[in-house]
């Protein structure tokens, strides 16, 4: 139904998919040369790119923010939690 009547009317509809992943962006596939890519900086980037070179100073930048104790709170966890357990415990905050 949505194939044959909803989606001729409605949206620019095609039988065909293109798809990319970021290695395929971020690759040669749509040019050679790249000055950048968008993105919180780490070592995930596209293998075509190369290492990231981090600007001088971010390191001590993340540092002190996952440090600071207007951003950051500790809170002790029993044995045996799971990620549903925790889940619950930040939302009860």
């Amino acid at each position: 139904y949505l194939h044959e009547n909803v989606f001729p009317q409605l949206l620019r509809h095609s039988d065909e998919k293109l798809s990319a992943s970021g290695q395929d962006l971020g690759g040669e596939v749509f040019c050679g040369a790249r000055l950048g890519f968008s993105g919180t900086p780490n070592d995930l980037l596209p293998l075509a790119m190369g290492k990231c070179v981090y600007a001088k100073g971010d390191d001590a930048q993340m540092i002190h923010t996952l440090t600071d104790v207007e951003v950051v709170d500790v809170w002790p966890i029993e044995d045996g939690w799971s990620a549903v357990s925790l889940l619950e415990a930040i939302a009860q905050e």
